[in-house]
């Protein structure tokens, strides 16, 4: 039991002294998935106001091609 309670202090040392963002079940991965989701809306804004614009390749080149007919 000794052996159990030594292994346990142990790791409770290591986890207080991890830096605070991989503590607590907050992972890395949640930051980077909430960062994204601000990219993503930011992004998804500016194109809604016109800030933005996209061109998908087939209509810009339908757009510009010269009719042959």
């Amino acid at each position: 039991m000794a052996r159990e309670e030594e292994q346990l202090a142990s790791r409770k040392m290591r986890i207080a002294a991890s830096p605070a963002l991989l503590q607590s079940g907050f992972r890395p991965f949640f930051l980077g998935g909430a960062a994204w989701a601000i990219a993503a809306l930011a992004l998804w804004l500016a194109a809604l106001l016109g800030g933005l614009r996209f061109f998908p390749a087939t209509t810009s080149r339908a757009a510009t091609r010269p009719s042959t007919m």
